[in-house]
């Protein structure tokens, strides 16, 4: 470009007048001034300062205003799904698009000057601030916020956000609604739920839709009904019952589902259910319907299995009946007893009473008295082996001996009810490991079973033989015989059968549930077989036979030393126990103190420096039988005495206690007078 300051028209030099020369300057000085307005706003839109941009061809410069040239662009913005944002340096919205506007349910002029901070929600306002400086420092960044609009619900949304300018910058902001992906989430994240919850569920859990075919179900429902009941009739895959206590053929009220989906709500109704496999399962059934928008579209059904609880109270109803006829039985062989102890007492109260009515009445006294302590003592074998209890003293014994002589015992038993006693027992001695006072209790009860049942001129047949590697006891007799029902129930505590119990001669229908656990603690079985009611029973002990060619025969009793008379104190709060007790040690020939309490009977013994000391455990006035030993036993002056505890209890904690606390020996009441004999002939007097 030429020189400005060189410009000459050529008119100068032509001579032209003066006015034509002004004139002329004039011009040339506006063309000067339009050239470096030119010159000026081509810079200008080149350096990005003005709307508009040149385009330069051939030589030529073409300006175009951007507002011409950004009308496609503006179109596409205002029509994007996403909201569109210009922030000034200070955050101000100096553009937003329509779609921001409806994130926002504002108008767009509402927004325009507002900081986009303010329609964000206050726990995001640190996060925006960190996506603004990540943008600058970075040229980009990007980010889920929540918008907070001042009269709609808050909406999650994706930000990207991008720097613009030098100096002071703003910031393009891309805004994209994600409430529905969210939306989709929570779906997702509800299905996935609800499948877990279906699949973990305890019970049967059904869903149907409005018409009552299942679309869905847990894992414990297909068990259930046992096939795949997607898209199937409730009713038809789950033909339900209701209970009414009887058999699951009889005829009771169907279950449907038409009021539920009418609207009605079930809640534990019990229903029974025919199997697969066609056993009947007891159920209890909850039912609701499911609504939207105040329609029934469907309804959710929960079966529980209570089949084992229904099993459970059957079990208890029936232990229950049990119970109460054994207390029944209980107190008719108490009133048994009870009786003809009342009546040998008057009769021994009785001046004119002869000889052998006396010697009748103690003899009967001593039977009635035997009956009732072996009463308590079936009652209290039978609690200890229910807890696991009873204590086997095992040696090594020969068990034919052992049937002979407790069959021996009972032939009296069993000839005074006109019964012919027969024993196939070998004479080589058949061995065995265990507890022979046990073991004879089992062979016991075996006979006094069969004593009962049978009638008289009947036969009772007691064998006992080697049978491999175990050894067989029987007891056969001809008695009443059982059904298969009343064998399989044997040896149930408190069983009787009904005819049983019509011709009872005495017990508690505890003595066969003893003898078995008996038989079972030592490592055997016990069997009960008949042929059928009228045609008598057998029972069948098997225990293990020990072969060992060293075994030495059962040990003897060993005798007594000489008894010599001994003083003894007495320690009972029971005053008849303690009166009756030192009667008859006194005609045995000893000298015998009584204390009514602990402390009086520690004091006494002091005193008395006694020989024996008899003491009760359950002692009132704030000193037991435990007590009563520790002080003993503390002090030098009786710290050598003899003790002996005297309780109700006879179980083995009751038992080693009485040990632990000093007790020389523990004696379950009542205490015969021979067994007191025999633990006396063993202490030496002081």
């Amino acid at each position: 470009m030429a020189d400005r300051g060189e410009i000459s028209t050529g008119k100068e030099r032509t001579g032209r007048s003066p006015v034509s020369t002004r004139r002329t300057d004039l011009q040339v000085a506006d063309l000067r001034r339009r050239l470096e307005e030119a010159e000026e706003t081509i810079r200008a839109i080149r350096a990005g300062e003005v709307d508009a941009f040149v385009m330069t061809t051939a030589g030529r410069d073409d300006v175009f205003a951007l507002e011409i040239a950004a009308d496609p662009y503006r179109r596409l913005v205002e029509n994007m799904q996403q909201g569109a944002v210009t922030l000034g340096p200070d955050g101000a919205v100096l553009f937003c698009n329509q779609r921001f506007a409806e994130m926002l349910q504002v108008p767009a002029m509402e927004v325009f000057g507002r900081r986009l901070q303010s329609y964000l929600m206050e726990s995001d306002w640190a996060l925006w601030g960190a996506l603004e400086r990540e943008a600058i420092e970075r040229g980009a960044a990007h980010g889920e916020i929540v918008l907070e609009p001042p009269r709609a619900s808050p909406v999650p949304v994706h930000v990207a956000l991008a720097p613009f300018g030098r100096g002071a910058v703003g910031m393009s902001v891309m805004v994209t609604d994600l409430s529905d992906q969210k939306r989709h989430e929570a779906v997702l994240a509800a299905e996935t739920l609800s499948k877990s919850i279906l699949e973990q569920a305890a019970d049967a859990i059904v869903v149907c839709d409005a018409a009552g075919k299942i679309i869905r179900t847990s894992h414990v429902a297909e068990e259930l009904c046992g096939r795949n009941a997607m898209l199937l009739p409730f009713d038809s895959v789950f033909p339900l019952a209701v209970s009414g206590g009887g058999p699951i053929d009889a005829p009771t009220q169907r279950v449907s589902l038409r009021e539920v989906l009418e609207g009605k709500t079930v809640r534990g109704l019990e229903v029974l259910l025919r199997r697969e496999d066609g056993g009947p399962a007891h159920l209890l059934m909850s039912a609701a319907p499911l609504k939207q928008d105040r329609r029934t579209v469907g309804c959710v059904v929960t079966l529980t299995d209570i089949t084992d609880q229904k099993a459970a109270e059957r079990l208890l109803r029936e232990s229950d009946r049990k119970k109460d006829e054994f207390l029944a039985v209980l107190g008719h062989e108490l009133r048994n007893a009870l009786g003809p102890v009342r009546n040998a007492n008057q009769i021994l109260d009785r001046a004119d009473a002869g000889e052998d009515d006396l010697r009748a009445a103690r003899a009967m006294l001593d039977r009635q008295v035997t009956h009732m302590t072996r009463l308590i003592d079936d009652l209290l074998d039978v609690s200890r082996i229910a807890q696991g209890k009873i204590l086997l003293r095992k040696e090594l014994f020969d068990i034919g001996a052992l049937v002979r002589t407790v069959a021996a015992d009972h032939r009296s038993l069993l000839e005074a009810g006109d019964l012919r006693l027969e024993l196939s027992v070998s004479d080589e001695p058949i061995w065995t490991a265990g507890d022979p006072v046990r073991i004879s209790q089992v062979v016991g009860n075996l006979l006094q079973n069969a004593a009962k049942f049978t009638d008289p001129g009947g036969r009772v047949t007691v064998s006992a033989e080697p049978a491999g590697d175990s050894v067989l006891v029987e007891v056969r007799d001809t008695g009443i015989g059982m059904s298969p029902e009343v064998a399989a129930s044997a040896f149930d505590f408190f069983s009787q059968s009904e005819s049983s119990r019509d011709r009872s001669r005495g017990g508690l229908g505890l003595g066969l549930a003893l003898a078995r656990g008996l038989v079972e603690l030592h490592g055997g079985h016990l069997r009960a077989d008949s042929e059928g009611p009228g045609l008598g029973s057998r029972f069948t002990v098997r225990l293990p036979l020990d072969r060992r060619a060293d075994a030495t025969s059962p040990r003897g009793h060993r005798p007594g030393l000489r008894r010599a008379a001994l003083r003894i104190l007495i320690v009972e709060d029971n005053q008849d126990m303690a009166e009756s007790l030192g009667i008859l040690l006194r005609l045995e020939g000893h000298r015998v103190e009584t204390a009514r309490t602990g402390a009086a009977g520690v004091e006494l013994a002091r005193k008395l420096r006694p020989d024996v000391v008899l003491c009760d455990l359950g002692l009132p006035g704030g000193m037991d039988g435990y007590s009563v030993a520790a002080r003993l036993r503390a002090d030098p002056i009786t710290c050598r005495t003899h003790l002996v505890a005297l309780s109700g209890y006879a179980d083995e904690d009751a038992r080693s206690r009485a040990v632990k606390a000093g007790f020389d020996q523990h004696l379950s009441k009542p205490v015969s007078l021979e067994t007191i004999d025999e633990v006396l002939a063993h202490v030496v007097p002081n």
